[in-house]
């Protein structure tokens, strides 16, 4: 897998891809958590998904085009979409948790 025309993109290996995002997603992270922003919560959102995909295509890849597996490869799958479903909870979280202090606020307020 790792020596397949696949593991390049543009004449950059996709593990350099790999660690970019997994840097940004990280930085994207910790940016919601300082700040408890809905907006980064929903960039997450976005890379979380993009991530789920694009591991997605590579698992076809290896599966159906190359017949063959990467153990890391599927490791780093696997965390795309354990990224993808936490975000998922933490944004539909932030969502009702949301909802509720707006709804408490205006009850309150009156």
């Amino acid at each position: 897998v790792l020596t397949s025309s696949y593991s390049y993109l543009f004449g950059v290996p996709v593990s350099v891809y790999g660690a970019v995002y997994f840097l940004v997603v990280a930085l994207v992270s910790l940016a919601g958590v300082l700040s408890l922003n809905f907006a980064a919560a929903s960039v997450l959102l976005f890379f979380s998904s993009v991530g789920a995909l694009v591991s997605l295509y590579y698992f076809f890849i290896s599966k159906i085009i190359l017949n063959s597996y990467c153990l890391i490869c599927i490791g780093i799958y696997l965390s795309t979409f354990l990224l993808l479903l936490l975000t998922l909870l933490a944004v539909s979280g932030k969502v009702i948790s949301n909802l509720k202090i707006g709804f408490y606020a205006t009850v309150n307020f009156y």
